[in-house]
């Protein structure tokens, strides 16, 4: 399996989460699976999440997309 790796830097890592995980219904439609969220030790407002991916082409642009 191909994953994805996403750095991404957050106002509040806290109340992001929750958008994250309302966001799973349309990460799966996209092939996006197993996806974990971690936070850097140094800025909890940094995070890597990393999810499987099915297709390299629809993961790369709901990844850059706004939804």
């Amino acid at each position: 399996m191909t994953m994805i790796i996403i750095h991404h830097l957050v106002q509040n890592s806290e109340a992001e989460r929750p958008v994250y995980d309302a966001h799973k219904p349309a990460r799966n439609l996209v092939g996006l699976t197993n996806g974990r969220v971690f936070r850097s030790a140094d800025d909890p407002n940094h995070l890597v999440i990393r999810s499987d991916m099915t297709d390299r082409n629809k993961a790369v642009a709901f990844a850059a997309s706004k939804k």
